[in-house]
């Protein structure tokens, strides 16, 4: 279909383009200051005489250029004028993240650091517990853009929250909610699947899952990883496979010591981290039991601790560097992709062999 053309000759803008200049003209002359609320859409389409959806495309327009921000459920708001308002990207990380666990979150803010470094861009980091993670200081810092890990369920909203202010939003982590926010995510479940079947085709069948926290994320899907792994082997799992507690070496410690005192213990032990594994490698040295000969221990997460332990110890290979660039990537790509269509990346974890695992002992 051919655009219209006036009466001499000239093809006529449509007119959301025509609504559209006249707004970029009025905001440019300073009719609306910065962080004030422009009217209605349905009032602008009065004012110009045209349809709703006429104001709609015009104003999504003026968003796609950084001029305006939309704010659900306030209405849509002047942004600051800023050559580099773009330039910044946010990353939001749990309360304490410095001492909550020095080996995921380092790597992970550093190889999202360094490819937005690589791509140009700033990178602010906010704790929860500081004020600067709030939007009205993110928007004064000319924040655009933000990653927020997701450590439980909880942490979705404040994700939402930020999608509700006009930021362009991607969650390290899987996000199961409703709205269409992107996320990376590590492949938890397929990492510890990869590794459950890899000790069940050792000839392993009593073997113990020291699960994380029943509310963590990344606990959760890695439980799902050593249930899925008996399925697939179309093994029975007993209910008293999974010992609960936390990712740390106390609580792995803690889990083996009261194992001990059981009569019969398991031929083999796959900890939903690194560290749990650690604590229970530990208690079994403490007494007399030797790794892997007499029980086979499986960590997760590769921390750079695993390879020096006697003996090495066998894991899943958690990719943080690579988690935070395809972060950083993904937050980017995001805000230059029309609505509808965030992206979505699972990156794969490799399982790791060394000296903690072996085929189980032959009895008799």
């Amino acid at each position: 279909m051919e655009a219209p053309v006036s009466a001499t000759g000239h093809a006529i803008a449509p007119k959301y383009i025509r609504v559209y200049e006249n707004l970029k003209q009025r905001l440019s002359s300073g009719e609306w200051s910065a962080g004030q609320r422009l009217p209605s859409e349905w009032e602008l389409a009065r004012q110009y005489g045209v349809a709703y959806m006429t104001v709609r495309q015009a104003v999504s327009k003026l968003e796609e250029e950084g001029m305006l921000y939309r704010v659900r459920g306030r209405g849509t708001f002047v942004a600051e004028a800023s050559s580099n308002s773009q330039s910044v990207l946010g990353i939001v990380l749990p309360a304490g993240w410095h001492r909550l666990d020095p080996f995921y979150f380092p790597p992970l803010v550093c190889g999202f650091v360094d490819h937005a470094a690589e791509r140009g861009y700033k990178v602010l980091t906010a704790s929860r517990a500081e004020p600067v993670a709030e939007v009205k200081h993110l928007r004064e810092l000319r924040v655009k853009a933000v990653a927020c890990i997701l450590i439980e369920r909880s942490d979705m909203q404040e994700v939402e929250t930020l999608a509700d202010y006009g930021l362009s939003v991607v969650a390290i982590n899987r996000y199961s909610g409703r709205r269409h926010i992107g996320w990376v995510a590590p492949d938890n479940m397929g990492g510890m699947r990869t590794a459950t079947r890899h000790l069940l085709e050792l000839g392993h069948r009593d073997i113990l899952f020291f699960a994380g926290p029943d509310n963590n994320i990344d606990a959760r899907e890695r439980l799902r990883g050593f249930r899925a792994a008996y399925r697939d082997m179309q093994l029975a799992l007993s209910p008293r496979a999974v010992v609960r507690g936390e990712f740390n070496e106390m609580s792995g410690y803690q889990r083996m010591k009261a194992i001990l005192r059981r009569r019969r213990l398991p031929t083999a032990i796959v900890a939903a981290s690194d560290l749990a594994a650690i604590g229970a490698m530990r208690a079994l040295m403490e007494a007399g039991i030797a790794v892997p000969k007499e029980l086979s221990v499986m960590g997760f997460g590769d921390f750079q601790i695993a390879r020096y332990m006697h003996p090495a110890l066998s894991t899943v290979r958690l990719p943080l560097d690579e988690l935070g660039a395809e972060s950083a990537s993904a937050l980017i790509e995001g805000m230059h992709s029309p609505p509808g269509g965030p992206p979505r990346r699972c990156v794969p974890c490799e399982l790791v062999l060394r000296e903690s695992t072996v085929s189980p002992r032959r009895v008799g």
